[in-house]
């Protein structure tokens, strides 16, 4: 519970840097954050964060680059459903922060063999990877995590609409499989509670 809280907060926290992020880059008056990769218009961007597992792959796409219908189509939740479409801007303000926080200086070419996570950024045929080495959150690696959670309220803030292909969802066997799993747990429970008796 505390946990969650907590996760809320850093949220939050992050989404309300983001903005005050992108407001600081277009104030007049204010210095602009450091920008090392400028979007073009309709040029693709791609900003990718990847579990190296291979369990979690999210992916923010910038809007002029492509129509959105064509990354929601009706087949996308099988193809990619991590992919998002976002605002040129907000993209734009999130690729400043990674500069702002000395990502693209460090960054490599390619996914190291040791790294748990990753932040990847591809444009016109080029790529910056910000991995992460060390677990836990570290020190050493401060700017990832910032750069992570950036992402991640960036991401979380914006709605995918992804299609489930053709085939419509059959709920009235997926009701029948959670009742049945219910079932199973709360038999498993009275017999775990009737043998510690």
């Amino acid at each position: 519970m505390v946990a969650q809280a907590l996760l809320r907060t850093v949220r939050s926290l992050a989404t309300a840097a983001l903005a005050l992020a992108a407001c600081l880059a277009g104030c007049a008056g204010e210095p602009p954050l450091r920008r090392s990769l400028a979007l073009a218009p309709g040029q693709k961007t791609v900003v990718r964060y990847i579990d190296v597992k291979g369990t979690l792959a999210l992916s923010l796409q910038n809007a002029s680059a492509a129509v959105a219908t064509d990354v929601y189509r009706t087949d996308s939740g099988a193809i990619d459903p991590g992919a998002k479409v976002v605002a040129d801007d907000d993209l734009q303000a999130l690729l400043d922060i990674f500069s702002e926080r000395g990502l693209f200086a460090a960054a490599a070419n390619e996914v190291p063999a040791d790294a748990l996570d990753a932040l990847i950024v591809q444009q016109s045929g080029q790529r910056w990877v910000f991995p992460r080495r060390l677990r836990g959150v570290q020190q050493a690696e401060s700017a990832f995590h910032e750069g992570r959670a950036y992402f991640l309220a960036l991401y979380n803030d914006v709605t995918a609409y992804h299609g489930t292909g053709e085939d419509r969802p059959d709920f009235k066997s997926e009701q029948r499989r959670a009742a049945d799993d219910g079932r199973a747990a709360r038999a498993k429970l009275e017999r775990l509670r009737g043998g510690a008796r």
